[in-house]
């Protein structure tokens, strides 16, 4: 599984930038050692493998990774940060303390929301994905 972290396209007011909307991709994966050898690597070896989402892995990335992300693109950023998730049984509640807490750190206010039932149109990362396939389609 993949969280992938975008934002609307806007001008830092402090550098006089343009921000390219990406705070980052994280996976949801552990390293762990190998138990039996096989013909192209020992026993022991270090495997990627895939971790079930839950909501404390979520929470975990959440508060590890996406925050973080966002005081380091947006460090001088006066306005409210909204996050906007779908409604997935594992994501983050906006009551949630621990979340809160971490966001709360961030020196903003951080506002976390669900996207509405049925509404691919809010979802930024949608939008980008049938665009695309749209476009291959028509090159075919």
């Amino acid at each position: 599984m993949v969280l992938a972290g975008v934002a609307r396209p806007r001008v830092d007011t402090v550098t006089q930038k343009y921000f390219d909307r990406k705070l980052g991709v994280w996976v949801f994966v552990e390293k762990v050692p190998a138990q039996r050898p096989s013909r192209r690597r020992p026993a022991g070896t270090l495997e990627t493998k895939e971790v079930s989402v839950t909501k404390a892995t979520y929470r975990d990335m959440f508060i590890s990774r996406v925050v973080p992300a966002i005081k380091a693109r947006w460090p001088n950023a006066s306005e409210a940060v909204v996050i906007q998730q779908d409604n997935a049984p594992a994501h983050t509640k906006p009551d949630d303390p621990q979340f809160n807490d971490a966001a709360a750190c961030c020196g903003r206010h951080v506002e976390l929301r669900f996207q509405p039932a049925n509404s691919p149109d809010l979802n930024v990362l949608d939008l980008g994905l049938f665009c695309a396939i749209q476009a291959r389609q028509r090159n075919m």
